[in-house]
């Protein structure tokens, strides 16, 4: 919302969003993972991993979806945004995945 926002009042034309680092330690006891304390970056591993390997890949799923819906929200607020020439904000911004 910051970012959006910060767009619209053209405080700034560009924003990068990064919800981590690379090697993220970040952890998703808020999402439906099998290990709520498992760190985020070892969910990329799972072709490393001995055993049940279908539970590892469900649960990157469900992280990278968690990222995506994260993106999505960001372009509804800035498509949200009148930009004062009868466009939206989004229409006057590069957005990149």
């Amino acid at each position: 919302d910051i970012a959006a926002n910060a767009l619209a009042a053209d405080v700034t034309r560009v924003v990068t969003l990064q919800f981590s680092q690379s090697r993220s330690f970040q952890k998703y006891p808020f999402l439906p993972v099998s290990d709520k304390n498992r760190e985020g970056h070892s969910f990329a591993h799972v072709h490393d991993e001995a055993g049940d390997k279908t539970q590892g890949a469900r649960d990157r799923v469900t992280i990278m979806k968690f990222y995506a819906e994260q993106y999505a929200y960001f372009l509804r607020t800035l498509a949200a945004i009148p930009d004062g020439q009868g466009g939206s904000v989004l229409d006057h911004t590069m957005v990149l995945y």
